[in-house]
Formats: C-alpha cells, sequence, structure tokens
C-alpha cells in the first residue's frame, strides 16, 4: 500500500527527491516503491523528465483508482483509531441486582474516565437468565457464579458473603449471628435466582428444610416484604451496601461465600470496547 501513497506523493511534490524527504524515505528507496507499483499493474505509470514528473496515459488512466484506494485506506485507519478509542461503542453487560447495585456503578464510572465516549446496555436477571442472555449472544458477557456459568470462559471477580435478612424489630436481629436451622423455623421468603438456588442449595447442604412461605423475584421486593416482618430471607451482603430500607443483615453460622465471576463466549469475537471492559475488570481482582 505504500507504493499508491508514494506515488501519490510524487506528483504532489514534482520530485522524487521531495518525495522521499516528506514520507522519510531515501530517494532509491522511493524509486524503488514506484517501480513495484508498476511491475504490479504492469505498466509505466510516470516518466521523469527535466521538468520535474509527468503521467503517463497508462497513470493517467490508473491515478483515480489510487485515489480512491489511499482514500479507503485513510478511512479505515480513523475507523480503527475510532474503534480503539471505543467512540460511539455498546458494552452490553448482563447483571444481577446486588451487583449492578453495588460495584458496577463504581467500574463504569472509573471506565468512562479513560472512555467517555462508550455506551452501556445493561440487561438485568437471574443467573439462569444471564447464562442464556450469553449462550444467545443477546449480551457480550454477563455476572454469574461458577455453578451457572461453567460452559463459558470465565475469571473469578469478587466474593460476597450470603447473610441473613431481617427485620430490625425481629427477635434474631438481636443476636450478632444467625444459624440456618434458626432460619429454617421462621415463615421464609425464597428470592428465585434461577435454576440453580443458592439458598435451597445452602439448607439442603445441612440437611434443612426452610418453611418457605414466598417465592419471590427480584431483590427488593424481598427486602420490601422483610421490613413487613412478612418473613426471613438469606440475601448477598452486597444488597446492603448504602441500603437498609428497614431490615438489617447478620452473618450467618456457618459462613457463606458467593463467588461472582465474569462469563463470556469468546473473547476473541467481542467487540473491542466490550474487551477493553474485560481488561479492565480483570484488574479490578
Amino acid at each position: 500500500m505504500n507504493s499508491y501513497f508514494a506515488l501519490l506523493a510524487v506528483l504532489e511534490y514534482g520530485s522524487f527527491t521531495k518525495a522521499a524527504e516528506k514520507m522519510g524515505y531515501t530517494q532509491s528507496a522511493m524509486s524503488q516503491l514506484i517501480k513495484t507499483l508498476e511491475k504490479e499493474l504492469e505498466t509505466t505509470l510516470i516518466i521523469r523528465s527535466r521538468t520535474g514528473v509527468m503521467l503517463t496515459p497508462d497513470g493517467e488512466a490508473f491515478l483515480p483508482y489510487i485515489k480512491q484506494i489511499c482514500q479507503a485506506i485513510g478511512e479505515l485507519e480513523e475507523k480503527k483509531k475510532s474503534m480503539q478509542g471505543l467512540e460511539r461503542s455498546m458494552i452490553r453487560i448482563g447483571a444481577f441486582s446486588s451487583i449492578a447495585y453495588s460495584y458496577l456503578p463504581i467500574w463504569i464510572q472509573q471506565f468512562k474516565q479513560h472512555y467517555p465516549a462508550v455506551q452501556f446496555d445493561l440487561k438485568i436477571g437471574d443467573y439462569s437468565d444471564i447464562a442464556e442472555m450469553i449462550a444467545t449472544g443477546v449480551v457480550d458477557f454477563g455476572f454469574v457464579t461458577p455453578e451457572t456459568g461453567h460452559t463459558f470462559e470465565l475469571f473469578e471477580l469478587v466474593e460476597d458473603d450470603l447473610v441473613a435478612c431481617l427485620s430490625k424489630e425481629h427477635p434474631l436481629a438481636q443476636q450478632s449471628s444467625v444459624t440456618l436451622a434458626e432460619l429454617a423455623c421462621e415463615p421464609f421468603i425464597l428470592m428465585q435466582e434461577g435454576t440453580i438456588n443458592e439458598t435451597l442449595s445452602l439448607f439442603e447442604k445441612h440437611q434443612l428444610v426452610p418453611n418457605i412461605q414466598y417465592v419471590v423475584e427480584g431483590d427488593f421486593p424481598v427486602i420490601s416484604m422483610v421490613a413487613q416482618n412478612l418473613g426471613v430471607s438469606i440475601m448477598p451482603s452486597l444488597m446492603f451496601h448504602h441500603f437498609d430500607k428497614g431490615v438489617i443483615h447478620r452473618p450467618l453460622h456457618p459462613p457463606k461465600r458467593r463467588k461472582i465471576s465474569v462469563a463470556y463466549k469468546d473473547k476473541e469475537i467481542l467487540p473491542i470496547a466490550s474487551r477493553m471492559f474485560l481488561q479492565f475488570l480483570a484488574k479490578q481482582h
């Protein structure tokens, strides 16, 4: 491609010497570029004379096409720079409420300090919803647990605790920690989490059966119901970052940690903006 630009430079400056100087080549290198182009097109394009250079008839015929090629290359380079700068790019993310409420806004804000023009499309769902969105290409990547994201490429990002969510008036709120057995005896509000429910798995692991009175979709409705003392629940501690709404949380005994990972199908085919954001997230671990 340099040979196309070399021809235009020779025509613009009227000599090989001046064109070579402007392009940072030696005169012999500039001559070689023109010869390479003439060999490619199988014709002579330029004739040198005492007054400078001039195009041959074939050169005149090829010139408009060479200009179009150079213009297209220039536009391609601008597009590349634009993509590398993440201009007008959209990052599509699947997230569950607790990560969308706590860490994600902070990460987005930090990322946009470097790439202010990037846009985000955030879709909220449970673990199974997010796995489905990743699989079908609705989102570029999503936040999941390792159990729900095991069929994708993923890396662990953060951890948080599962905690007991209680009304401030509930007797268990006076304790420093709450056992699963104590929670199992209370009217229980179960948050719907898709095909894999961490809370139910936790009870099953300890051979306990909770007294489920309500099955609710979404974190905030659960919190509101607990605040009305309709029952108790188990929720991620991330939900209580800057938020209580009439409830308190207590550590579980024994404690239970939740691992949060980022999952995607194939990093190589993701948009540049999404790959850049994934690299940024990996540094947060």
